[in-house]
């Protein structure tokens, strides 16, 4: 199973983002894995999204196997620094899951490419690494949100955040 989802928080500046999340994730245990001998604290670290869609089509562009795009691109990556790097030698529809670059966690974040009058959707997953001697490639917590029908958002779950950053009052 995937790692708990982690519980995440912003504040707006000028022409900026700042994102704050919890640890939570960290302390998941995986007990399927550690009943067939792999290591059950499988975490391994956070990713961030970032679209100026609540569905997130916009950040769907890594394609899969057959071209069709499939699954959201990171804006920000940061990772356990225990020696698990690169791709996954599972993968999934003929894509490898990046296991990261051994950067370190971190629990906050600064987005200073976001502009002002711009709402954007921020979501933050934790990721596993899965196991590769039992053929389970990793697995990544859920965006949480809820859309109506016509595309508004009905609730963002709470590792998703909508923000609009403006210029300070003169």
């Amino acid at each position: 199973s995937a790692p708990l989802s982690p519980k995440l928080s912003a504040v707006t500046g000028d022409n900026k983002v700042t994102l704050y999340w919890d640890d939570v994730a960290e302390s998941s245990f995986d007990k399927y894995i550690s009943n067939i001998g792999g290591n059950g604290n499988d975490f391994e670290g956070y990713r961030i999204y970032r679209a100026s869609d609540p569905a997130f089509l916009d950040a769907k562009v890594i394609t899969n196997a057959q071209g069709s795009p499939t699954f959201l691109l990171p804006i920000a990556q940061f990772d356990l620094e225990d020696g698990i790097v690169g791709y996954d030698s599972v993968g999934f529809e003929g894509v490898r899951f990046n296991l990261g670059t051994d950067s370190g966690l971190e629990h906050s974040w600064v987005d200073s490419s976001a502009r002002n009058g711009f709402t954007y959707y921020y979501a933050i997953t934790a990721y596993d690494f899965g196991f590769v001697a039992g053929g389970i490639a990793p697995s990544e917590s859920d965006i949480n949100i809820s859309l109506n029908p016509d595309g508004s958002v009905k609730k963002l779950g709470s590792n998703v955040v909508a923000v609009t950053p403006e210029a300070p009052v003169a």
